[in-house]
Parts: structure tokens; C-alpha cells; sequence
């Protein structure tokens, strides 16, 4: 048959194997032999060719055999025109108030994010999906035109202010003990698997606004515990901490008092956690460090997220 080539109609230094096509040189294009002819040896690339392409391929690997290798190449204005690509960033803020949208240029980062204004709501970052699946930064890097959706969260009132010292109903040291909570305190000694030892902490202090802690020499994990009624759903603890040791601890009880599990919020800039099915009271537990560190806990907030 005649000349023709498989490939994609835009090629950006690369090959495409062509049928009964001769040498050429073009503007933007030339055609060279797989057998490797020293026209445009620059162009040949051994190093990285998988099985069964030539030992002594045309750029990109283009397969052996009586054939040649259309390559395309950017000549400066190519290069110019690609620049020229742009994506449109849309933002869907359900309820809340934002610019509609950005404009970025091809293979850039997605840059600066909006901040979403819904009510006295928390914003709690842009997501690819309605359904809050995978979550961006201005690190992301789009490959089309794309929307991101806002997700919002309502404040959990921890009432920090008018909190006193307390203990809950049973102080025995024991992960099987059941316990209920006046959540109208603060516990100190309860550690993320339900055991009291209040003996373990070295000092401590609370306000409105900051909690530190300090534990005795050879001890961790005993800590100040806040109780809170919650429901069931998806949360998110924001907080400022220093201290080595600083770290926050969900742990979860039935109604009656039974220990249900915990988990360990780690991921210092992202404290999000699922509240577990027959939860009635959520304990945040503000971890100490053994020995000498002193953990401060600073702005501390729960949000119940969308």
C-alpha cells in the first residue's frame, strides 16, 4: 500500500513507526530509517529501549525492521505555542462565597487556594470529588480543565472555659472498667487505653484557650482527657502544639460507660477521625511526654465535617 504511519496526530519529540516511507527533513518533522542512518544519529537513544526493539534504535525506540521512524520535534515557536495552553480551575463552594475560578498555565502547580466563606462555618480544604475523596494543595498539578468543591465544618462546643477538675465514675485501673463522664471537666490520668493513674502526671494547667502538661519521670501516655457528647460521623481536632511528646489521642465510650477503642491522631496537620457506631462520649486525650518536655495544647477546636 501507500505511505502511512500509526501514531497520535501531536507528537512532541517523538516517534512513529511509518510504512514504505523515504528519508525527509521537514520543518517541524523528519523521517529516518530504523536501521540507523547517520543523518540524524543525535537523535538515536540506546539507553532506555524495552525487549524487542532495535539494539541501535531512532529516538523513542522506534521498532526494527525495513521501515522508518517519523520523528517530531519542537523547534522554539512549538515550544512558544505550548506556553500558551492554559486549564481553568473552578471552585464550588456549595453555600459558601468564592471567586468562581483561576487560570493556571499547563504543567504549572494549582498555586494559591481561595478560602470559601459559609457563615461562622470551618473551611476545611478543596476536594477533586463532591464526595470529599481526594484532597488538594497548591502543590497539585492539573492535566485538564477541573473543579474543586469546598468542605465545610460545623464547631463542636468543648466548653473550655467553664470546665472544671474532675474524675469519672470509677478510678479503677483497670482497660475493663466501665465509666461514665461529667463532661462539665477535665480529667487528668486517663490514658489512651482506659487506664487512671492521675498520680503519673508531674503538672498541668488549663484555660480558655491553652492546656499544658508535664509527665512524672518514666511515665507517658497519662494525660488530660476532655469529655464530649458527640454523634456518629466524620471530625476533624485542630490545635496548636509544642513539646516533643505532644500528640492527641480519640478515644471512644458507649453510654454505659464501656471502653470502645481509640485512635491516635498523628498526622499533626490533618486530626481527622470517624467517630465509631454506639459512641455517646468522645474523651480527647492531650498526650505527655515523659521526663523533662512540657506539651502545650494551644486553640484547640473540634469540627463535625459535611
Amino acid at each position: 500500500g501507500g505511505a502511512s504511519y500509526i501514531g497520535n496526530n501531536i507528537l512532541y519529540n517523538k516517534a512513529m513507526y511509518c510504512y514504505n516511507c523515504t528519508e525527509n527533513s521537514g520543518s517541524n518533522t523528519y523521517t529516518v530509517s530504523t536501521y540507523g542512518t547517520t543523518t540524524h544519529a543525535s537523535e538515536r537513544d540506546t539507553t532506555n529501549c524495552p525487549d524487542g526493539y532495535s539494539s541501535n534504535p531512532i529516538s523513542k525506540c522506534a521498532k526494527s525492521g525495513d521501515g522508518y521512524a517519523r520523528i517530531t520535534y519542537l523547534s522554539e515557536s512549538v515550544k512558544e505555542e505550548k506556553t500558551d495552553i492554559k486549564y481553568i480551575i473552578n471552585f464550588n463552594a456549595g453555600s459558601g462565597a468564592v471567586q468562581p475560578m483561576k487560570v493556571i498555565n499547563v504543567d504549572s502547580q494549582i498555586g494559591t487556594l481561595p478560602t470559601p466563606i459559609r457563615g461562622s462555618d470551618y473551611f476545611e480544604g478543596w476536594y477533586l470529588e463532591s464526595n470529599f475523596t481526594t484532597r488538594v494543595d497548591s502543590t497539585y498539578v492539573p492535566t485538564s480543565d477541573v473543579t474543586l468543591y469546598a468542605r465545610y465544618g460545623t464547631e463542636v462546643n468543648l466548653n473550655l472555659a467553664g470546665r472544671t477538675l474532675g474524675t469519672p465514675s470509677s478510678t479503677a485501673s483497670s482497660k475493663s472498667t466501665k465509666r461514665t463522664w461529667n463532661i462539665s471537666t477535665y480529667v487528668v490520668g486517663i490514658s489512651a487505653v482506659n487506664d487512671y493513674y492521675p498520680n503519673y502526671v508531674d503538672s498541668y494547667s488549663f484555660n480558655a484557650t491553652t492546656i499544658t502538661i508535664k509527665e512524672s519521670s518514666g511515665r507517658s501516655g497519662f494525660n488530660i482527657g476532655i469529655p464530649i457528647n458527640i454523634s456518629t460521623g466524620l471530625y476533624k481536632a485542630v490545635c496548636d502544639m509544642g513539646g516533643t511528646g505532644s500528640q492527641i489521642v480519640a478515644t471512644y465510650y458507649k453510654s454505659d460507660g464501656t471502653f470502645i477503642s481509640y485512635k491516635s491522631l498523628v498526622a499533626r496537620e490533618n486530626y481527622t477521625f470517624t467517630i465509631p457506631n454506639q459512641t455517646s462520649v468522645l474523651v480527647l486525650q492531650l498526650y505527655g511526654n515523659s521526663g523533662a518536655d512540657l506539651n502545650t495544647y494551644s486553640n484547640l477546636h473540634l469540627y463535625k465535617l459535611d
